[in-house]
């Protein structure tokens, strides 16, 4: 059995990503980024029961979200549960202290988000990172730049790797949630 198989039962997100019919939940979750990625996370876990906070950009997305549980934007024909709600106001997002964070910034945005906004992140809290890519001038990938940026007390970490986003691989995250490969460091 692989290291990685040994260790992904042990952790709270495999209650998402189990592909049981009836998966552990969070008490509640914030999710950074409202692009598809962003989105289709914040279903999974507002499907499965979860109260979830997306912090996005954009006042209209935010709106969207929290009056027609829909984020056009990024995810059209979508519908989202009752349970995902959004702001523009990161502090105010974690004002419920999510019991996990996801974070899903783009790449190359990461650590410029992160090094801005680290102070309001609840230390202890573990932070999945969603990011894809490589971050252009460091070429350093999304856990090494949270390794960079949050060290010490905020280095409960981790990182999912979705497939790319496309038409058939959003219904299926929507369906059931399984495209993940995980990977974490004391969490």
């Amino acid at each position: 059995m692989s290291t990685l198989r040994r260790i992904l039962p042990r952790l709270p997100l495999a209650r998402l990503f189990s592909g049981t019919s009836t998966p552990g939940r969070f008490k509640n979750a914030t999710v950074v980024g409202g692009g598809a990625f962003g989105t289709a996370l914040a279903q999974v876990l507002g499907r499965n029961g979860t109260p979830t906070t997306m912090w996005v950009r954009e006042e209209e997305v935010a709106a969207e979200i929290n009056g027609s549980h829909a984020n056009n934007r990024f995810l059209p024909g979508c519908p989202l549960s009752p349970l995902v709600t959004a702001t523009t106001d990161f502090p105010a997002s974690m004002t419920a202290k999510p019991e996990v964070i996801f974070l899903a910034v783009p790449t190359p945005a990461l650590r410029a988000f992160v090094s801005k906004n680290h102070r309001f992140l609840p230390i202890g809290t573990p932070l999945i990172c969603c990011s894809k890519g490589i971050e252009n001038d460091t070429l350093a990938n999304p856990f090494e730049i949270l390794e960079q940026e949050l060290p010490g007390a905020r280095s409960r970490r981790a990182v999912v790797i979705g497939v790319p986003l496309c038409k058939g691989s959003l219904s299926m995250i929507f369906a059931n949630g399984t495209h993940a490969v995980g990977g974490a460091s004391a969490v």
